[in-house]
């Protein structure tokens, strides 16, 4: 590419615009950019969800605004059409792909699934068996994660961002000396541009990276025994199976084989014709489906869990009682501490009890054997168990009511209303489970306290 002439060459996306137009474009952008990563992204993040709700709110208009100005550099088509429009060529340009590279595919195909207002894979063929809804999320512990990912995404985006405005201007620079070419800018020549680099782009590539991964065996690589190694690689294709549980032994849905060296579905019943095949991702909670696969499974999880985090009030932080929080393996640094709570028993860890103990001690003695026997004393237990109680409880009165999603209906919405009415309805079933888990470990707790009466 030449940065010499009055135009952009190449296939680049700045393609028919001025390189004195771009250079500022890129200048402002770099300042806008800059201005992001100093005043807030490069700080750590508050603990205080209100400011940390205010600070996203700065970090989304920022990026709305950084994107707004990459769009005067993009080609036409790619901004003029709807949000569907958008996703029916993004289709069709994949399977252009697919087909281009050989990628080859048997007895299932990509369909648009309504339910998770997602494209999924159907069967095409009889196969048989052996094969603003941030706030919505409140008081949902999700709430706050969803917050600290965005933050940490964007945090990233921006660094790289800023990098690749670098090596933009280092090509269009009117002059270059033997020591600036000495020295090029890591993304100089790739085929990344300020204008093409946008956030939607990278938190995809993000999304698809830390959820779409599959172990699948090297061709080069071998073992001591002299079998292939797994080695992380992306199968675009089956990428689009979406997940239900899988009742039965099977321990795993998606098989490499190496045979035919292909990926096959493991099929756990039989398929009827246009009938949608999923694939079963793994045990996690939902609030991880939600955070990371940006779903939550229709099928009751019963696997779920919550995740309880307990702060330390400064009352509570001598030297000596934190020394015997430390001593459960808990970060020296740390005053925030988390457990997972589980939606069937046992429905904690014994550290759990353990850490409340400590937490309701009057007194923190100097000696061990003192210690232990505060601890263990019949009124700190008790008083233990009425912590947790109390803590359970007050988690659940913040749900207050959640409407169950099997019986919400919804009148024939916008594209936009029926993306929003579909992902509250996801929400509810997240919050439904996580009431579900603190109502049995609330009554559990009970029961302890009644025990100890």
């Amino acid at each position: 590419m030449s940065s010499n002439n009055g135009s952009f060459g190449g296939s680049s996306s700045c393609e028919g615009f001025d390189v004195s137009q771009y250079r500022k474009f890129l200048n402002e952008l770099q300042r806008r950019a800059s201005e992001l990563w100093e005043i807030t992204l490069c700080h750590t993040p508050t603990s205080n969800t209100v400011e940390l709700l205010r600070e996203h709110m700065v970090i989304r208009e920022s990026l709305l605004e950084i994107g707004i100005m990459q769009k005067k550099f993009s080609r036409k088509s790619e901004t003029d059409l709807t949000y569907s429009e958008r996703r029916k060529v993004a289709l069709a340009d994949f399977l252009q792909w697919a087909n281009m590279v050989g990628i080859s595919h048997c007895f299932v195909e990509i369909a648009y699934d309504e339910d998770v207002d997602g494209f999924g894979l159907i069967s095409s063929d009889y196969v048989t068996v052996g094969s603003d809804l941030l706030r919505f999320l409140r008081p949902s512990p999700l709430f706050e994660e969803s917050l600290l990912l965005y933050r940490n995404v964007s945090r990233q985006f921006i660094h790289f961002l800023l990098e690749i405005i670098r090596s933009d201007q280092f090509r269009h620079r009117k002059k270059k000396s033997k020591e600036m070419s000495k020295l090029e800018p890591i993304y100089v020549n790739s085929p990344l541009t300020a204008a093409n680099f946008t956030f939607n782009l990278y938190r995809w590539s993000v999304a698809c990276i830390s959820t779409r991964i599959n172990m699948i065996p090297s061709e080069v690589l071998r073992d001591d025994i002299g079998q292939p190694r797994l080695i992380p690689g992306l199968i675009p294709f089956l990428d689009m199976a979406n997940h239900s549980y899988i009742e039965g032994a099977f321990h795993e849905s998606v098989h490499f084989s190496v045979e035919f060296d292909c990926a096959e579905i493991i099929a756990v019943r039989d398929y009827k014709p246009l009938e949608p095949v999923n694939i079963f991702y793994g045990w996690r909670s939902n609030r991880d489906f939600l955070l990371h696969n940006g779903f939550v499974p229709s099928e009751k999880n019963i696997r779920d869990i919550y995740k309880l985090k307990i702060g330390l009030p400064k009352s509570k932080r001598e030297v000596a009682r934190m020394h015997l929080f430390y001593a459960l393996g808990f970060l020296a640094e740390s005053t925030i501490f988390a457990f997972e709570i589980n939606i069937s028993k046992p429905y904690f860890h014994d550290l759990l009890f353990r850490f409340a103990q400590i937490y309701v001690l009057d007194e923190v003695f100097s000696t061990a054997e003192q210690v232990e026997e505060a601890l263990n004393s019949s009124d700190n237990i008790r008083k233990a168990w009425n912590f947790l109680h109390d803590r359970f409880a007050l988690l659940l009165r913040a749900y207050d009511r959640v409407i169950d999603p099997v019986k919400v209906t919804h009148p024939e919405p916008s594209e936009f209303s029926r993306y929003n009415a579909i992902r509250k309805s996801m929400i509810e079933r997240l919050k439904l489970s996580e009431i579900e888990i603190l109502q049995k470990v609330k009554d559990f707790c009970n029961e302890q306290l009644l025990g100890t009466a």
